[in-house]
């Protein structure tokens, strides 16, 4: 995958999060637009901490299939 079709995902990926989120605010009083977004927040912080915990483990992956590869050759 090639950095602009990343770069493509991401954007529309986030346009859909935005208006979700802003349909969800907008429509909501002010406290509960405020639990709402503390809540989306809190999801957005565990999503990235498992997304890096996964990168860490792809990364060991990578690099343990390359050590195979290198003692193979």
């Amino acid at each position: 995958m090639t950095q602009n079709n990343i770069n493509a995902i991401a954007k529309i990926r986030f346009k859909t999060f935005k208006q979700m989120v802003d349909s969800t605010v907008y429509n909501a009083n002010r406290e509960d637009a405020r639990d709402t977004l503390i809540s989306i927040m809190d999801d957005c912080e565990i999503e990235l901490s498992l997304a890096e915990a996964k990168k860490q483990l792809l990364l060991k992956q990578l690099n343990y299939i390359k050590h195979l590869l290198t003692k193979i050759e």
